[in-house]
């Protein structure tokens, strides 16, 4: 019996009434493997101009970086402190925020980072969307666009990774 997509939709905000704390999630889960084809995708975290694999994730509430990343680029305090959680429900201490410009060819994005005790930067597709980004995961190519200016995605073990350079003042 086919069930009534408003129902379904109904049913999932009145699930959505229990987490409805404010606690912002942190999603990235991912294979942990001890292979010889593991890698490090950010092995120069921390190093001006560096080339940078971000994770974009579609699960996270709010872009997130750990507190070293861009060090040239000074975290701002908040007001208020968001409750982080991780997908296993552990709490994640938040810092502070950071913006950090980065650039693929002439392709450009600035990302509104929380500054959190997270391993790797973590670009999280709602906040892409708020500022009028288009994301697109798909076989056929995925990016995240706007304005006619794209950026392609790049995937790796079952996620999507943005692979830029940092800007710094002077590039």
């Amino acid at each position: 019996l086919a069930q009534d997509p408003a129902d379904t939709w109904s049913g999932a905000q009145q699930a959505l009434e229990g987490y409805s704390e404010n606690v912002a999630w942190i999603l990235a889960l991912g294979e942990d493997s001890d292979e010889e084809d593991s890698v490090d995708l950010n092995p120069l975290d921390g190093v001006v101009n560096e080339p940078i694999m971000i994770l974009v994730d579609s699960g996270a509430s709010a872009s997130a970086c750990p507190i070293d990343h861009a060090p040239e680029v000074a975290t701002r305090d908040v007001a208020h402190k968001i409750k982080f959680k991780a997908a296993n429900g552990a709490k994640v201490d938040h810092v502070g925020e950071k913006t950090v410009d980065y650039a693929k060819g002439e392709s450009s994005i600035s990302v509104e980072y929380q500054v959190a005790d997270v391993k790797k930067p973590i670009l999280a597709v709602s906040s892409l969307v708020s500022k009028g980004y288009e994301v697109v995961f798909s076989k056929q190519g995925s990016r995240i666009s706007r304005g006619g200016a794209e950026l392609v995605l790049i995937p790796h073990r079952d996620q999507y990774w943005l692979k830029v350079d940092r800007v710094t003042v002077g590039d």
